[in-house]
Order: structure tokens, then sequence, then C-alpha cells
């Protein structure tokens, strides 16, 4: 091989290897991007499923409440209807 030819590899090499770092830290820096975007998105849902369920607990928690009023009437209105029924069978 000549000594051009020689220079000619070596200076395509060299443009292909700088060319290969220059792709590496465009790929490092998007993948650096997107991992922080990722990490963003991360604790952004965290956030959110952390309200959801703050939201859920508070409404099983008025809804508990609710029934057991509810439940309470309930149980008082049959005791009520029960005592109501049961006296004229006591007095007959």
């Amino acid at each position: 091989m000549s000594t051009a030819t020689d220079t000619k590899v070596k200076d395509a090499l060299d443009h292909v290897r700088a060319s290969a770092q220059e792709l590496d830290g465009a790929i490092s820096d998007a993948v650096a991007k997107h991992n922080a975007a990722t990490k963003g998105d991360l604790e952004a849902l965290a956030q959110k499923t952390k309200t959801v369920t703050e939201s859920v607990k508070s409404s099983l928690s008025v809804q508990h409440d609710t029934d057991k009023k509810n439940l309470t009437e309930a149980a008082a209105h049959l005791d009520a209807t029960q005592k109501h029924t049961c006296l004229p069978t006591i007095l007959s």
C-alpha cells in the first residue's frame, strides 16, 4: 500500500471514530434527557396515585359512616316494628 492510501485510510478511520464518538455523545444525552423525563413522569404518577388513594380512603370513610348510620336507623326501625307487631299478640 502506498503512503497516500495509508493516509487516506487513516483519515477515514479518524473521521469514522470522531463521528462515532459524536453519535455516542448524542445518544448518551438523549438517554439522560429521557431518563430525567421518565423520573419526572414517575414522580408525577406517584403523586397522582397518592392523591387518588387518599380520595378513595376519604370516600370509603364517608360511605362507611353513611352505611353505619343507615344500619343503625334500620335496626331501630326493625326493633320498633317488632315491638309494635308483637304487642297485639301478647295482649290477645
